[in-house]
């Protein structure tokens, strides 16, 4: 929805989104796999799978044709499972070294029951979506980085309560981008839809 504002509606040029991992790559095959129970990998290896997933996309894919605005859906703070799963800070802090700061993290914070109840409506269901104390030491984490507005040396962190309608949520995170991308406020009329 984000990139479709921006590019529909404010005209911005060059906006390009993209989720992680990138499941039809060879290494994002290989995380779906973990994923979803039918091979095995200790949570460090699962973690330099979805680093090195990122490093690809820098590396490879994104310096040919670089964008204005780039939105990506998991980035580098969502590896902080890791954390939780007892993989060391200074290990994740290295596997992170070299990818390219965020500017923004937005870490819609769901409740970890509403969570649960969302993903019973997904097509497919994977290990950390059914892991209640994954889900719950993650969001811990996350809300910590929000707490202090930081992900380390990797960007600012802002929280978006997840716990209400799609189109709220769209419309909290367009207010928080409006300043730092137009340097104006979000103030949406007849003319400037949320889609």
């Amino acid at each position: 929805m984000l990139a479709e504002h921006l590019r529909d509606v404010k005209r911005v040029p060059g906006v390009m989104e993209l989720a992680f991992p990138r499941y039809g790559t060879e290494t994002g095959k290989m995380i779906r796999e973990i994923l979803m129970g039918n091979r095995e990998a200790t949570p460090l290896q699962l973690a330099k799978l979805f680093e090195v997933d990122r490093y690809n996309f820098f590396e490879n894919d994104l310096s040919k044709f670089p964008p204005q605005v780039l939105i990506l859906d998991r980035y580098i703070m969502s590896n902080t499972f890791a954390l939780t799963r007892g993989v060391d800070e200074v290990d994740l802090m290295w596997l992170q070294h070299g990818l390219p700061r965020a500017d923004l993290h937005i870490f819609v914070d769901i409740p970890v029951e509403v969570s649960i109840q969302r993903s019973q409506n997904y097509a497919v269901v994977d290990t950390f979506e059914k892991d209640t104390e994954l889900l719950q030491g993650t969001r811990e984490r996350y809300s910590s980085y929000a707490n202090t507005g930081k992900y380390y040396d990797k960007g600012d962190v802002v929280r978006v309560s997840g716990d209400q309608s799609v189109e709220d949520v769209h419309r909290d995170i367009l207010a928080l981008i409006y300043p730092r991308l137009f340097g104006m406020h979000f103030k949406p009329n007849k003319e400037e839809t949320l889609s």
